[in-house]
Formats: C-alpha cells, structure tokens, sequence
C-alpha cells in the first residue's frame, strides 16, 4: 500500500448533481498539477474517475466524476482522505 499518495480530503459538496471539493494538501504548484488527474482512490479502496476539475482559491478541487451524480452520493464521501497511486 506503499503506492498510494495522500493528495487531501473531500471538504464540502456543491449543487444537487454530486459535485463536490477536494481540499488539497501541498504547495501551490503541487495543486495546480492536482488539476490534470483523472482517477483518485477514496480511502485507498475505491476507484472515483473525474469528468472535469477546476482549481478555486489556490487549495480547493472542484469536482464532478463520472460515478457520483447527487447531491446525497456526494455527502458520503465528506471528510474522506484522497490518494492517487
């Protein structure tokens, strides 16, 4: 499990849609390459895939996936831990 790095956590969802933040944990630059991954693990297990991201406020992931789509199936993953392998 060595493999996996810790990259933050889900930090609020937005709309009713299943769009939700990512609050990052690194430097500036480290945030805005965050913006070109594509897959990320929540809790190391499961497999989330993005459909479009944007970076607000230099800390913050907006995200919309490809396998969340409400509101409720957002607030799930609130105060989960994110990895990228």
């Amino acid at each position: 499990m060595t493999d996996f790095i810790y990259i933050g956590y889900v930090a609020k969802t937005h709309g009713l849609f299943g769009s939700f933040s990512i609050k990052l944990d690194g430097n500036e630059k480290f945030c805005q390459a965050c913006q070109k991954i594509r897959r990320f693990f929540v809790e190391k297990n499961q497999i989330i895939n993005i459909k479009k991201s944007n970076l607000n406020s230099n800390i913050f992931l907006r995200t919309q996936t490809l396998e969340i789509t409400t509101k409720e199936a957002a607030k799930f993953f609130l105060r989960k831990s994110i990895y990228i392998k």
